[in-house]
């Protein structure tokens, strides 16, 4: 296992060279349990990067949904995600990033559950050559992160 904590003055992932444990057998990690680790750590940290990326930017744009109750934050959350899978475009986008990151701030985190068989079909309907633009896209960014 990776402790995802940073050793002293490494910039490096502590790590924490503890056995796993599968049907009653002890196994040393291998190097291939390492590297997920560590791949995990970095999207992790980018998606957390992200995250505070667009509180920061809704919190510039003056908190539009600060009054909003709970409910209602779930609810524009959810019409949000929807009216995007159905036009993907910045104004919709920006839409649902918004409300997410009001949740965020309030330690709430999206209803994922209330849309997550629309967005599995959605994926499912979606060229291989866009996804795999999209996930470049993605790459690119993780790789501008690292930088």
């Amino acid at each position: 296992m990776v402790d995802h904590a940073i050793a002293a003055g490494t910039g490096l992932p502590r790590l924490n060279w503890k056995s796993t444990v599968g049907e009653g057998r002890v196994r040393a990690m291998t190097n291939d349990d390492v590297r997920e680790d560590r791949v995990g750590a970095i999207l992790n940290a980018f998606l957390q990067n992200k995250s505070m990326e667009q509180k920061r930017d809704y919190l510039a744009r003056g908190r539009r949904f600060a009054r909003l109750d709970v409910a209602q934050l779930k609810k524009g959350w959810i019409i949000a995600v929807r009216n995007w899978l159905a036009r993907k475009n910045h104004a919709n986008e920006l839409m649902m990033d918004d409300l997410a990151s009001e949740m965020g701030l309030r330690r709430l985190e999206p209803p994922y559950q209330a849309v997550a068989q629309e967005l599995i079909d959605r994926f499912a309907q979606t060229e291989e050559s866009m996804r795999n633009e999209e996930l470049g896209e993605v790459a690119r960014e993780i790789s501008e992160f690292m930088g």
